[in-house]
């Protein structure tokens, strides 16, 4: 039977497509378009469209370049260049020759020095004074060692680590936060569907007192005015059946919106995610949330970077000393030739700046206070919230208890109010008032569930452990109807 029933469905599904035919692989899309889409994918979708992760993993991929950059200052670097000059400047042609090892006596006017001539010291030699045109070629390896900098380079180093480190825990602030957003647009569709069930049961009820007051109208047991009142209050009745249907589509859209606009049924959403509370008392909670929450944590390494950025600073102050070894080769017309070596060291010590350096350092102070400023501020706010989320749950779990007990009892009045209609022995209005507090009582529920979970999360957000281990799921849930 149940292969029968596939089999109608499918065939359904090709003549719908199209009006003719459609591929086995349309009506399979069409299949999979209607997958549920259960929380954990949801995450996912929205993971992938979050545009403040990607700015997150960006800053994450900048901070780590800059460390790798910093580090990389830590080793030698060796240079190799070409360069090629050609000159009659005679200090530039007589050491392009001396660099060639191919100077001579020749280049000092030898053959212009006449002993017999008693002013000869005082003759110009023209060959030194005024030479030809001459070239050059000079390929040079060197290597620059980084030997002690005052403690800069480790400091580079330090911030570079700080600040990859914020990036990372930003990052993580940040994908909780979406979980938050994803879960409360999520939940809403949860929601919006609850209060199309409050008002459709409204609705059957509504219906139901139209037949009954038409009953009774014809038995001559109440005046027109009752059915005309029950009518009246049915019209209503739809009109906030249709005002729940349109709340729904707002949150489908808004849900959509989060997810990217998925090729995905978002309206047949199938999990009742349900956060933990693992118990304790508030003191443990704002500590927890102190030491794990991953805001807090993100300034307290900007604290670090700022503190690794004041040693930079007065790193300054301190004499710096490096290496340089060097080989070069010098030829007219070719690479190679002679060769020669220089090893050098420069050590370096500013003594006078007129105030740059301790500009620097106060610059960097004051960066540093500021920061710090900040994280305090920031740790002052997450106890207030902490404080204030961790009542909200007590109060919302206590709403859901007492909310469902309103039901029941509503339930209850209403069964007894319709009854003593249908004697004669009550109005219409007091009917119709008791129905009107069954709906008030049912769509206090759902507002109620709906808090307690959002406020459950809140927690678990401030505390930085809303991810998905600590969101029970229950497959299929039937939703908050069967509560109704």
């Amino acid at each position: 039977m149940n292969k029968k029933r596939k089999t109608l469905v499918l065939s359904m599904l090709l003549a719908l497509g199209s009006g003719a035919m459609i591929s086995t692989a349309t009506a399979q899309d069409t299949i999979a378009s209607i997958t549920p889409l259960s929380f954990a994918r949801a995450i996912e979708l929205a993971s992938e469209h979050a545009p403040d992760l990607q700015v997150a993993q960006a800053q994450i991929d900048q901070a780590a370049a800059a460390k790798r950059e910093a580090t990389g200052n830590l080793f030698p670097k060796l240079h190799a260049d070409i360069e090629a000059s050609s000159s009659s400047n005679p200090l530039n042609v007589f050491g392009m020759k001396v660099m060639q090892g191919n100077a001579t006596f020749a280049d000092f006017g030898a053959g212009e020095f006449n002993p017999a001539n008693p002013n000869v010291l005082n003759v110009a030699p023209n060959g030194l004074n005024d030479p030809d045109d001459y070239q050059n070629i000079t390929s040079r390896l060197q290597l620059d060692v980084p030997i002690y900098n005052g403690g800069k380079i480790r400091g580079y180093v330090k911030m570079a680590d700080a600040y990859m480190a914020a990036a990372e825990k930003g990052k993580a602030y940040k994908h909780q936060k979406l979980i938050l957003d994803t879960l409360k647009a999520y939940e809403g569709v949860r929601t919006a569907k609850a209060y199309v069930d409050v008002a459709q049961l409204g609705q059957k009820a509504a219906n139901a007192y139209v037949d009954i007051a038409r009953k009774m109208y014809r038995e001559g047991l109440v005046s027109k005015s009752d059915l005309l009142r029950a009518e009246v209050n049915l019209g209503e009745v739809n009109l906030k059946v249709t005002e729940a249907e349109n709340f729904l589509n707002n949150t489908l859209e808004q849900l959509r919106t989060l997810l990217g606009r998925p090729e995905t049924n978002v309206a047949d959403v199938n999990e009742l995610v349900t956060p933990e509370m693992s118990g304790g008392v508030l003191s443990d909670y704002r500590q927890e949330a102190i030491e794990a929450n991953p805001g807090i944590q993100a300034l307290q390494k900007k604290v670090e970077a700022s503190l690794a950025g004041t040693k930079v600073a007065k790193a300054d102050y301190l004499p710096h000393f490096n290496m340089m070894l060097r080989q070069e080769w010098n030829d007219k017309d070719t690479l190679g030739g002679d060769s020669s070596y220089t090893i050098g060291g420069v050590l370096k010590w500013s003594l006078l700046d007129f105030g740059t350096r301790s500009a620097a350092v106060s610059k960097s102070t004051a960066q540093m206070a500021e920061n710090r400023a900040a994280l305090r501020a920031a740790q002052d706010e997450l106890s207030v919230q902490v404080d204030k989320i961790w009542r909200d749950v007590l109060l919302a779990s206590e709403q859901v208890a007492v909310r469902a007990k309103a039901i029941g009892q509503a339930k209850e009045a209403e069964r007894l109010e319709r009854l003593r209609y249908e004697q004669g022995i009550s109005t219409l209005t007091q009917l119709l008032a008791v129905q009107t507090a069954l709906d008030k009582a049912r769509a206090d529920y759902v507002a109620a569930h709906y808090q307690e979970t959002m406020q459950r999360a809140a927690l678990l957000f401030a505390l930085g452990k809303l991810d998905l281990q600590y969101l029970d799921t229950e497959t299929s849930a039937p939703g908050l109807a069967k509560d109704l």
